[in-house]
């Protein structure tokens, strides 16, 4: 209800990319102002209303979550946990449906205008991509402000010109790679009876295509400017812009994170295929048609948005997407809009990376992937996992029983708490013994608590019967006397002894 949360729209907050007014720009509620901040919140200021959100720590305690394995700097120092390094959405936005409109821009057609005569074109069905494939998102992720992001990412083609010495819009500026002005590539296309590539041709584009527009372009900078400094010269160019995901949070069953394998298994998060271009789309080209977006430090060709930065934000991640050559990234052509890997956006192709608690650094992205992608079984997470392997069952009356817990973790540094509902206070040990004094059933509870205070539970149960006296009587009669001798054996302990 305050003026400051007046639109509770996450988009609105943190972005990498952003045209928000700048009153509201990060004044906006996140997910933690509502599931961890109720009350309170220093951060705005004021109190504020949880609105029924739960609190996830618990659920985050015993999943590992809070356990100290990541780093915050790359330097090798264990110093930051999972929820300190991802964001909200990387886990719990999945996009989980296949409905037709569980769509995501894929590609922007800046070679001409659309249907109702906007100068670029993001909307016709060739252009999409389903972010949802059936069994898996269909997302990608980049670093912004020290956490990990759910990213769409948005990729623009359009034309540009390569010869140096011109200067095909007419702002005054040479030795540029100039864009043409969105008014000259209208006429042209009307000039041609287009409208884009990709609507014209119904998703199809190939070189000839592509090459039909370049001569149509450069015949007409020909003629309006001169060929003084050369003739012009047309390019393809492309630029991608890893967009924030944060809206439509799945239910907890599609979350990430229930096993280590969702993320750090091959192929899982990290190493799987992530297609740049529109689902009904398909795109090819002739490499010399197309040219780079720009160049990194003036010598490193990239088609990503210099906002695609490394971990730290303080250097952008050369990523080719249009303009790459044979070999790059394993590419065995180099003729279409690629499809990239995630660990493209996050790691930088050629440095080092040191494991959080290691001390030798791996040679480059690749073994870095391998390292990451190798940590699925979970023996790296110190959390607590409660499993009683002996105990309960049925019992006698006055019998000990013994309650045995397995590992908590792979490497053992964890407490056991045993509360036994016939028993006073809590037993402690992986291991206890209890001797059970009284008949009836009774829950054994066994709380598991991790080396960073995270949490397991495992309820057991245990029988107890009275004890049937399996006792012998040999009774003694004495000819001649009213007495009669009984002899008892094997009678239970402090049992009761009725004679009739």
């Amino acid at each position: 209800t305050s003026s400051a949360l007046g639109q509770c729209d996450p988009a609105r907050g943190q972005a990498p990319y952003s045209s928000i007014w700048g009153a509201t720009k990060g004044t906006i509620k996140t997910c933690a102002n509502c599931h961890l901040k109720a009350g309170w919140d220093a951060d705005l200021g004021e109190y504020s209303n949880d609105f029924g959100a739960p609190d996830p720590t618990a659920r985050h305690q015993a999943l590992g979550f809070d356990a100290q394995i990541c780093q915050t700097d790359g330097a090798g120092i264990a110093n930051a946990s999972h929820l300190d390094i991802l964001e909200c959405t990387v886990c719990h936005v999945r996009k989980a449906s296949t409905e037709s409109w569980n769509t995501g821009g894929a590609v922007v057609d800046a070679t001409g205008a659309d249907i109702d005569g906007r100068l670029a074109d993001h909307e016709n069905q060739y252009v999409h991509r389903m972010m949802f494939d059936g069994t898996d998102t269909n997302i990608s992720y980049a670093w912004h402000m020290g956490k990990v992001y759910s990213a769409n990412v948005l990729t623009t083609l359009f034309w540009r010109d390569k010869n140096v010495l011109a200067d095909v819009n007419g702002d005054g500026q040479v030795d540029k790679m100039d864009p043409h002005l969105m008014t000259d590539i209208l006429a042209v296309n009307l000039a041609n009876g287009w409208t884009n590539m990709i609507e014209d041709n119904h998703g199809v584009v190939d070189s000839t295509i592509i090459g039909d527009r370049i001569d149509a372009l450069n015949i007409a900078m020909d003629s309006k400017w001169g060929t003084a400094n050369g003739a012009y010269n047309t390019k393809l160019s492309s630029l991608a812009v890893a967009f924030k995901v944060n809206h439509n949070v799945s239910p907890s069953s599609y979350a990430l994170g229930h096993a280590c394998a969702d993320c750090h298994d091959p192929g899982a998060f990290f190493d799987r295929d992530y297609a740049l271009q529109g689902d009904d789309m398909t795109l090819t080209f002739d490499p010399l048609q197309v040219t780079p977006f720009t160049k990194l430090g003036g010598s490193d060709p990239t088609d990503f948005h210099p906002n695609l930065k490394n971990r730290a934000g303080t250097a952008s991640i050369q990523l080719r997407a249009l303009h790459y050559p044979v070999g790059y990234e394993g590419e065995t052509a180099n003729d279409t809009l690629r499809v990239i890997t995630p660990a493209e956006m996050l790691y930088p192709a050629n440095a080092t990376y040191t494991p959080a608690g290691g001390s030798t650094a791996t040679a480059d992205r690749a073994a870095w992937i391998t390292h990451l992608t190798s940590l699925s079984t979970g023996d790296f997470v110190e959390k607590a996992t409660a499993s009683i392997t002996a105990g309960p069952g049925t019992y006698t009356v006055y019998d000990p029983a013994t309650f045995t817990a397995a590992d908590g973790n792979t490497a053992n540094n964890c407490q056991y708490f045993w509360n036994i509902q016939d028993a006073p206070g809590t037993l402690t040990g992986q291991s206890v013994t209890y001797d059970l004094n009284n008949p009836g059933t009774f829950q054994v509870l066994l709380t598991v608590v991790g080396p960073t205070g995270n949490l397991d539970q495992q309820v057991g149960s245990v029988t107890v019967k009275r004890e049937v006296a399996q006792s012998t009587a040999d009774p003694t009669t004495t000819a001649g006397s009213a007495t009669v001798s009984l002899l008892l054996e094997n009678l239970p302990t402090y049992d009761q002894l009725y004679v009739r």
